[in-house]
């Protein structure tokens, strides 16, 4: 065989082994999911060790989906548990309650110990567990913005909100205690107000301008906030859509005799 063949043969067999090796070693790994049901069926039949071991490696396989993952963590816990590990079941069972944060033990089908040490796991990580579960999305009604400070309020603007409304309410004040000054004491004939018995009367137009700046103030500042509450409204609903998230988790998992409600 020449040397030029030789190097060609070299070449394919290069090639055949970097494509052969991935597939073979993709056929031979083990079903995840298969690994979870027989480290269900070793707990069951009381081999925590095995358990663990097999639920241990499932738990760590970053591509299982949530749900998976969540049983994973649970068996892996339970086994630990069973082996007198009760710190690394802890540890364990806290991963589980990230992932299913409203799960419970079913009383009916597991040992009083066992429910209880979970809950004592959801008691000793309460301040953990309350910073990971998302904040509930409180409702915002667009029509409030129509009326400010209000929606300055719903908005969760509260130094803004108060602002506005003691502006807001100045302003008013001011143009209704002038409307009604030029209205019962003034007259438009000789653009003069009456005053007390002996003193000069005043100059109607000037209390004119007051109303009529206070009024349009008040309308400009109106204006202002139904428009700031509005460019609020849809910055926090953008930031609503771009945080939320949607699981899709089994209403009840079943296991090897018992069940995990969700």
């Amino acid at each position: 065989m020449s040397a030029r063949g030789s190097h060609r043969l070299l070449v394919a067999a290069l090639i055949l082994c970097v494509t052969v090796a991935p597939l073979h070693r993709a056929l031979a790994a083990p079903d995840p999911l298969a690994e979870l049901a027989r480290a269900r069926a070793h707990l069951a039949a009381g081999d925590a060790a095995s358990a663990a071991r097999l639920a241990g490696a499932v738990a760590r396989d970053a591509a299982l989906g949530r749900a998976d993952r969540g049983e994973a963590n649970l068996v892996y816990g339970l086994a630990l548990l069973a082996l007198g590990l009760a710190d690394e079941a802890d540890a364990t069972l806290f991963q589980y309650l990230v992932l299913h944060p409203d799960a419970h033990l079913e009383p009916t089908l597991y040992l009083p110990e066992t429910v209880l040490f979970l809950e004592q796991v959801r008691e000793r990580h309460a301040a953990a567990l309350r910073r990971l579960r998302p904040r509930p999305v409180k409702r915002r009604h667009a029509a409030l913005s129509l009326l400010p400070p209000a929606g300055q309020f719903q908005n969760g603007d509260r130094r803004k909100g108060i602002a506005l409304g003691v502006i807001e309410f100045l302003l008013a004040a001011t143009n209704v205690a002038t409307y009604a000054l030029l209205n019962d004491r003034c007259t438009e004939a000789d653009g003069l107000c009456g005053t007390a018995p002996g003193e000069p009367p005043d100059d109607a137009r000037t209390m004119q301008r007051v109303n009529l700046l206070s009024g349009s103030l008040l309308a400009g500042v109106i204006g202002y906030g139904i428009i700031d509450a509005f460019a609020g409204h849809r910055r926090l609903d953008a930031a609503e859509r771009a945080t939320i998230t949607v699981a899709v988790v089994p209403r009840e998992l079943a296991v090897v005799g018992w069940s995990i409600p969700f």
